[in-house]
């Protein structure tokens, strides 16, 4: 067990372990700085659930996300983001 993905990596690069399950995202990251030493394995297996915390102080403020977030979804920008990041496979599906 490791405590942070750093040397849980480098045990992969120095071949004491032949694989180490990690964040999707870091997995890709870490694909493509050194493609050379790391691959993704497959897709990913589960989806982690994750949200934006909004202080009650600013009213207004989930409003303006939503509204902001669905904009990008219906314009095309969201996926285009996540194309470029080769991240589809964590997109929300349109509200």
């Amino acid at each position: 067990m490791f405590p942070e993905n750093t040397p849980a990596l480098q045990q992969v690069q120095f071949g004491q372990v032949a694989a180490y399950g990690v964040a999707y995202e870091t997995a890709l990251y870490y694909a493509h700085l050194q493609p050379s030493q790391f691959a993704v394995g497959g897709p990913p297996y589960f989806k982690i659930l994750t949200g934006i915390g909004v202080s009650k102080d600013t009213p207004g403020l989930e409003a303006s996300l939503r509204k902001n977030l669905d904009a990008m979804m219906a314009d095309g920008t969201y996926a285009a983001i996540y194309q470029k990041w080769h991240l589809t496979a964590d997109m929300l599906p349109k509200s």
